[in-house]
């Protein structure tokens, strides 16, 4: 059984059953909790540059407002729209636009309407010593990143040299 292992199950009326090196190499890569926790830490490492990034992504606000009031036989009421969007850089940049359109009823007179928007952009000049520190948080996820995918490569492995010679032991045994 130079390819072939035989697995002796015990108990009582079970067979034996053969199984290659390879199949045991797969059931050990499935089954090892050691390797289900490692892919776990490296899919939170994963999330954790994903989070990184996610400080320069661009923010959206969007609001509304109804007011209204009515005095004698006057009504009056008045609704506002707006939306901004606001981009952050690692520089420590904030770029932002907003748009705000806002409509009057008053009791007496006709409907007015006003609309206004805006850019802003703000760099602060000594905030945070420049972009190492804007990118700090993104480097180290990489960085932790890597070294979980070489500590799970490592690990299985690992795996795969403990079944080669566990199975050579069986075989050894069984001639």
């Amino acid at each position: 059984l130079p390819n072939q292992v035989q697995a002796l199950a015990r108990g009582e009326g079970t067979d034996a059953i053969e199984l290659s090196l390879e199949e045991c190499i797969e059931i050990a890569i499935q089954n090892n909790l050691g390797l289900l926790l490692s892919r776990l830490d490296d899919r939170a490492t994963d999330l954790d540059l994903h989070e990184a990034w996610s400080v320069y992504f661009p923010e959206c606000d969007v609001n509304a407002q109804h007011g209204g009031g009515q005095t004698g036989d006057s009504h009056a009421n008045s609704n506002t729209i707006g939306a901004g969007i606001t981009q952050r850089s690692p520089w420590g940049t904030t770029l932002g636009l907003n748009l705000n359109e806002s409509e009057a009823h008053p009791g007496t007179g006709g409907a007015r309407k006003f609309t206004d928007w805006g850019v802003s952009l703000t760099q602060p000049l000594w905030k945070d010593a420049g972009l190492d520190v804007g990118l700090f948080r993104i480097r180290s996820a990489r960085i932790q990143k890597l070294i979980s995918r070489g500590s799970l490569e490592l690990a299985v492995q690992g795996l795969i040299f403990n079944v080669r010679k566990t199975y050579n032991e069986c075989i050894r045994q069984v001639q």
